[in-house]
Order: C-alpha cells, then sequence, then structure tokens
C-alpha cells in the first residue's frame, strides 16, 4: 500500500488511523450531545 511511517508497519499506521478518527468522531457526537443538553432546556 503507501503509509509507511518510520519503524511502523502500513498496516499498524492504518490502525492507528482509523481508531483515531473512530475517536475523533465520538468525542464530537458527545461535545454535540453536551450542547443540547446545555441549551436544550425542558419544555413543559
Amino acid at each position: 500500500m503507501g503509509i509507511e511511517q518510520e519503524g511502523v508497519p502500513a498496516v499498524s499506521a492504518k490502525k492507528a488511523a482509523v481508531f483515531g478518527a473512530l475517536s475523533l468522531y465520538l468525542d464530537f457526537i458527545m461535545i454535540f450531545i453536551y450542547l443540547l443538553r446545555l441549551f436544550g432546556g425542558r419544555r413543559d
């Protein structure tokens, strides 16, 4: 394939990139939920 970092095989680099992207995605979801809780008042 293509992604060779220094001393890291391409498979490990790809796996690290996938896990990094997934954790960043989940962080954005958690921030969005937090903002909804913060600004979304209860409507009675």
